[in-house]
Parts: structure tokens; C-alpha cells; sequence
């Protein structure tokens, strides 16, 4: 198994995040601007990383991290889109939500994490429940289609 795994599509891959989101981190926190060589000098590279990566993972011929085959089905295509843009806008949310309750509500960060509780507690139980529900019925769609609507609505 190791020997048909691929050590350099890992790599690349994760000095490309490293790199990248380094350099996110550092980029204008008030001790390194957005055009400073630190920061130009780790997005750049994990840029180029990433950008690396993905092309070996067209052309290897080992396991690959993704592989390109998973993007040639529409419905897998598109769940993996969904995924990807749901812990985008989930993370965001639960990211600045604490922020929120802080800045605006005046609460103090034991009280945002105590604001934050309902949510998480819906996240976990709504997701034992629908994978219940999809493990019976053996349809996912629809769970898809209701946790967009939801999703959509209650941003």
C-alpha cells in the first residue's frame, strides 16, 4: 500500500496549505501588509503548490490524493461541490458568530460560546439524523435539496 501511494501529491499539497494559509494569516494583522515579501513569499509558493499538486494528481499513475475520476460523475462532481461550499459558508458562520456576540451583543466569551451551544448541538443532531435517514431510505438528494433551503434561509 505504500508503495503505490502518493508521497509527492501529499506534499505538495500540504505545503501548498501550509504555505497559503500562512500567509493568509500574516497578511495584514497590522505587523505585515498584503505586498510584504512574508507574505507575498508564502502565498506565491502555495500557490504554486496547490497549482502542483493538482496536476500531479491528473498525471500520477500511484493512489491519488482526489482522484481526477471522482470528477467525471455529475452527481459525485456535485456533492463534493456542495460539500466544499457548505463548509465555506458553515465555517464562516461559525467562525464570526462568536465575534458577533462579542462585538454586538457586548457578551463576554464564555457567554458567545454559551450563545453558540443551540447551534452546534442542531449541527451534530441533525447530522445523526439525516445520516440515519439516508442510511434507510438509501436517497440522499433530498436531504441535500432541504439542507440548502435551510441553509439558505437561516442565513
Amino acid at each position: 500500500m505504500l508503495q503505490t501511494f502518493d508521497w509527492i501529491g501529499i506534499t505538495l499539497f500540504t505545503s501548498g496549505v501550509v504555505l497559503f494559509l500562512t500567509g493568509l494569516a500574516s497578511g495584514g494583522n497590522g505587523m505585515y501588509s498584503w505586498s510584504s515579501s512574508v507574505v507575498l513569499g508564502t502565498l506565491i509558493p502555495g500557490i504554486v503548490c496547490l497549482l502542483a499538486g493538482s496536476v500531479n494528481e491528473i498525471y500520477t499513475n500511484r493512489n491519488a490524493l482526489l482522484p481526477p475520476r471522482l470528477f467525471k460523475n455529475r452527481t459525485t462532481a456535485s456533492v463534493l461541490t456542495c460539500v466544499f461550499l457548505h463548509g465555506f459558508v458553515y465555517t464562516g458562520g461559525i467562525y464570526y458568530m462568536p465575534l458577533y456576540f462579542q462585538a454586538v451583543d457586548g457578551a463576554s466569551a464564555t457567554m458567545s460560546g454559551v450563545h453558540l451551544l443551540p447551534a452546534s448541538a442542531l449541527a451534530g443532531f441533525t447530522s445523526v439524523v439525516t445520516g440515519f435517514i439516508v442510511a434507510k431510505s438509501g436517497d440522499y438528494r433530498w436531504t441535500l435539496w432541504i439542507s440548502w433551503i435551510i441553509m439558505t434561509l437561516g442565513n
